[in-house]
């Protein structure tokens, strides 16, 4: 089964992906955003920048080896 064969940290990648998340790098800095993807190398956060028609989206691609700790985050 190919679910098995994966670890079980990156299975909770999975299970929470679509869900806002805030991820801490090993060099300090915060990437906050919506959890689009996660495959064995890396995940990929969308964020927001700006308001209006200023707005920007942009998909940050994140290696594991960058990662330090990732919270889900609960929004009203």
């Amino acid at each position: 089964c190919f679910l098995r064969s994966m670890s079980p940290i990156h299975l909770q990648y999975l299970k929470n992906m679509g869900r806002s998340v805030e991820v801490t790098l090993v060099d300090g800095s915060q990437v906050s955003g919506v959890l689009k993807e996660a495959n064995a190398e890396l995940i990929r956060v969308e964020t927001e920048k700006g308001k209006g028609k200023k707005k920007v989206i942009e998909l940050k691609e994140i290696p594991f080896s960058q990662v330090k700790t990732t919270k889900i985050l609960i929004v009203f």
